[in-house]
């Protein structure tokens, strides 16, 4: 499933057109479920962990810049897991 990651190309593999197609395919299954697990970790540490945004931002994104985008992964985590609004009265 990782295959693509194992940075040989797929030429380098004799990868046939179909094996190439499947592996993107994977690959892009795989970075969809990384995605939603990280939205739904940053909740998880937001609410159960009390964590600000910009403790959040430098952990999940590696800049403590970042805010803006770590707000919009909570919302899209919030959404994973079936809410509308975060627990906590400060979101």
């Amino acid at each position: 499933m990782l295959e693509a990651i194992g940075g040989r190309s797929f030429e380098e593999r004799e990868a046939t057109e179909d094996e190439a197609l499947g592996a993107a395919r994977r690959t892009s299954e795989v970075s969809r479920l990384l995605d939603r697990l990280t939205a739904t970790q940053t909740v998880e540490l937001r609410e159960r962990y009390g964590l600000g945004w910009k403790r959040l931002a430098d952990a999940v994104r590696g800049t403590p810049d970042a805010q803006s985008s770590i707000r919009r992964k909570y919302q899209s985590g919030l959404r994973y897991l079936g809410r509308t609004d975060s627990g906590r009265t400060d979101a």
